[in-house]
């Protein structure tokens, strides 16, 4: 009897799990011409704290799907490379409905640049190993001097006179 009971127990809790509700956030993502955007990122965050929940990224049609969600208020966070950032409104999983399917989120195209410059200045004094180089090209320390004064003004080298 005990046997039967405990295997009864063991059939009817996995029927109830079988028929427990996967919360789900469904939605498609689109660019200005109405064609879905493979591969961009979609971040679930609290609508609490702002913290973030799960994330995922869009299949090559532009969908995607936020699974195995716990019942709580959310928002989703949108971004792409070239294009503006983009949050929805708040979105309430609850136990009247499990599966949200959200409007399609258009990303709009950001801010292009036209030129970008990108300089570098060497420090004033690089050490290694084996040496010690002072670059004084972009210092102060070399207008008007010749390489001996340039030399004595520099920190840690000892110039003696003969």
């Amino acid at each position: 009897m005990k046997k039967l009971t405990i295997a009864l127990l063991l059939i009817f809790s996995f029927s109830l799990f079988s028929f427990s509700q996967n919360n789900i956030i469904e939605g498609e993502i689109l660019d200005e011409n109405n064609l879905g955007l493979p591969f961009a990122n979609v971040l679930l965050m609290s609508s609490v704290d702002s913290s973030f929940i799960k994330g995922e990224y869009s299949d090559e049609q532009g969908r995607f799907a936020l699974e195995d969600l716990q019942e709580s208020n959310y928002f989703i966070q949108v971004s792409m490379v070239g294009y503006a950032d983009y949050m929805t409104e708040i979105i309430i999983i609850d136990s009247k409905q499990n599966r949200k399917n959200l409007d399609p989120i258009l990303l709009i195209t950001g801010m292009n640049l036209d030129e970008v410059v990108v300089t570098a200045q060497r420090p004033f004094i690089e050490m290694s190993v084996e040496k010690i180089i002072v670059n004084v090209e972009n210092s102060s320390i070399a207008v008007g001097d010749n390489a001996i004064e340039i030399l004595k003004k520099s920190p840690g080298v000892l110039v003696g006179s003969s």
